[in-house]
């Protein structure tokens, strides 16, 4: 385990709500989007190329996540003038980006640093998987030692799962994401429940 910037949350816990502005400067709430599934992402630095490969992944799957009618949010901890390279090419299905140098999120969030963690064996792996997709190690402007964290957030806010990875590749996995987005949402079920 790393060395947390805050207490871990877990399943149930209320999503701790936040105010940022994006790469762009677009103000941005999680309470912007009550009534929609969250997938809120802390990855690394912008230019991590572990970050980057997943993120592509992401928006690979865009038409899926919004069909389920939900948003992911992308947090980085380096400064707004990092991003300029998700603006080039095509944009269509990049989510917002939201800077956050001070790392206030992670705080938050319970995100954590691990010497360790850039150390697994998987690591490897990913390293390998990013650079033959063309994303190569930049400028740090981050920490080395962040571990990537995910949080599936319901409708009415509340954490659904909590992910805080086990190295610097580590990210959700998808059969979660997907289950997440395939179940009846809350004010559904609430619906349904008082039929009865």
């Amino acid at each position: 385990m790393g060395s947390p910037l805050s207490t871990r949350l877990t399943q149930g816990m209320p999503a701790p709500n936040f105010t940022k502005l994006t790469h762009d400067g677009k103000k941005i709430s999680l309470e912007d989007f009550r009534g929609q599934k969250v997938w809120l992402c802390l990855y690394r630095y912008a230019t991590c190329p572990l970050c980057n490969l997943h993120l592509a992944e992401v928006r690979a799957n865009a038409a899926e996540i919004k069909a389920a009618g939900a948003q992911v949010l992308a947090v980085f901890e380096s400064p707004a003038e990092s991003f300029a390279h998700f603006s080039r090419g095509e944009t269509q299905d990049l989510p917002p980006l939201i800077p956050d140098p001070h790392k206030e999120l992670y705080r938050v969030f319970g995100a954590e640093r691990s010497f360790w963690a850039m150390l697994k064996p998987q690591v490897a792996m990913f390293w390998i998987r990013a650079q033959l997709k063309g994303y190569f190690q930049k400028k740090v402007e981050g920490e080395l030692l962040q571990v990537p964290a995910q949080f599936l957030i319901r409708e009415d806010g509340v954490l659904h799962t909590a992910f805080y990875g086990e190295h610097i590749g580590d990210h959700i996995p998808w059969w979660r994401v997907r289950r997440f987005l395939a179940e009846e949402s809350v004010k559904d079920w609430k619906a349904r429940i008082a039929v009865r």
